[in-house]
């Protein structure tokens, strides 16, 4: 948790335990969210890591960099009721 900063920094290792023949069929999905105690989270961005299959080498770490993919916001407005005729 980052709190109270607008562009926080994550320098995190994640390690995953998979079988190498299983990397092909594997995707991982690491999500941002802005937490709030009182309201639902939303979500800031995400990152998805495909063909991990060709990004491992099993005979080294392997360090990967991606920018965060920010979701679009979609807006609701209350719409005033509509009068029956």
């Amino acid at each position: 948790v980052h709190r109270r900063n607008l562009n926080p920094m994550f320098n995190e290792t994640f390690v995953f335990g998979v079988a190498y023949e299983q990397l092909r069929s594997r995707t991982i999905q690491f999500s941002v969210y802005d937490f709030d105690r009182f309201s639902r989270h939303d979500l800031i961005g995400q990152v998805l890591v495909r063909n991990l299959h060709d990004l491992c080498d099993i005979n080294h770490d392997v360090e990967y960099t991606m920018d965060i993919l920010g979701v679009p916001q979609v807006r609701y407005r209350k719409l005033s009721q509509v009068d029956r005729i």
